[in-house]
């Protein structure tokens, strides 16, 4: 019986990661697009190369890729920009305070960047538009 459950519900699961991290991603991106030059300035603080293209490249990964992952759509392209911009935040942003730190540690970012791998790996799960659209082939 509680096998049969689990298997109605296991396609649940890439939803349910897309739903969380897409959520994150896009309070985050949209926060860094409403400022971005103040968030331009801040890559560039973090001595992150050419921070004129990277900074955008960040904040639009951010909002538009959790977006596609809230939806479901282009799913592993979104969870790769993200799984990127998080990893750059990991090693560039938050690696010297450690894994935990009340100045932001690495542990949230990497939580953020493991998540979107894991989808990038499983894809978007039944219930997302690329797979309405696949369905309609």
């Amino acid at each position: 019986m509680l096998d049969s459950l689990a298997r109605r519900l296991e396609g649940g699961a890439p939803l349910v990661a897309r739903l969380a991290v897409g959520t994150c991603m896009v309070a985050h991106g949209y926060g860094k697009a409403l400022d971005l030059k103040g968030f331009i300035r801040s890559v560039e603080a973090h001595g992150i190369p050419f921070p004129e293209a990277l900074g955008p490249a960040a904040a639009f990964s951010e909002l538009f890729g959790g977006a596609l992952l809230l939806f479901g759509l282009f799913t592993r392209p979104a969870a790769l920009f993200v799984a990127v911009t998080m990893g750059v935040a990991v090693f560039h942003v938050h690696w010297d305070r450690g894994y935990w730190s009340r100045d932001g540690g690495f542990e949230y970012p990497l939580t953020l960047m493991l998540v979107a791998v894991s989808i990038l790996l499983s894809g978007p799960g039944p219930v997302s538009l690329d797979q309405a659209v696949r369905g309609r082939k």
